[in-house]
C-alpha cells in the first residue's frame, strides 16, 4: 500500500492589485524569485495600482490556513505586522523564511539602486 504523503511547501503569487486581486492580473510562482522578478516588472508598468507578493502554504498540518493567497509584500515593506495576525503563518518555518529571503531581495535591490 502507498500512503499519500502531502509535503509541506510554499509558492509565491504577485498581485497587479493587492487588496482586490481578482481586479488585475494575478500570477503564481514557484519560487519568491520568479515571484520578485515579475514584480518588478508589474511595479513599473503599474506603479499605483499596489502591487505586491503573496505567498501560498500548503501545509497539511494547518488545513485551515492552506492554499490561501496571503500577502507577504506590499510596496510599503515586508508585511510582518499582517503576517503576525495569523499565528499559523507567524510561527510556520517556511513562512519565516519567505519573509527573510523577501527582505534579502530588497536590500540587495537597494544596493543596486544606489
Amino acid at each position: 500500500m502507498i500512503k499519500d504523503v502531502q509535503e509541506k511547501k510554499i509558492s509565491f503569487y504577485t498581485a497587479e492589485c493587492m487588496e482586490f486581486e481578482t481586479m488585475g492580473e494575478v500570477t503564481e510562482c514557484a519560487t519568491l524569485k520568479e515571484a520578485f522578478r515579475i514584480y518588478q516588472k508589474m511595479e513599473q508598468k503599474r506603479s499605483g495600482m499596489g502591487v505586491g507578493i503573496g505567498f501560498i502554504l500548503h501545509d497539511p498540518d494547518v488545513p485551515e490556513y492552506s492554499d490561501i493567497h496571503y500577502p507577504l509584500y506590499q510596496g510599503n515593506g515586508v508585511e510582518r505586522d499582517l503576517i503576525a495576525l495569523v499565528e499559523a503563518y507567524e510561527k510556520h518555518p517556511l513562512v519565516q523564511k519567505a519573509q527573510k529571503d523577501m527582505q534579502k531581495l530588497l536590500d540587495r535591490k537597494k544596493q543596486v539602486e544606489r
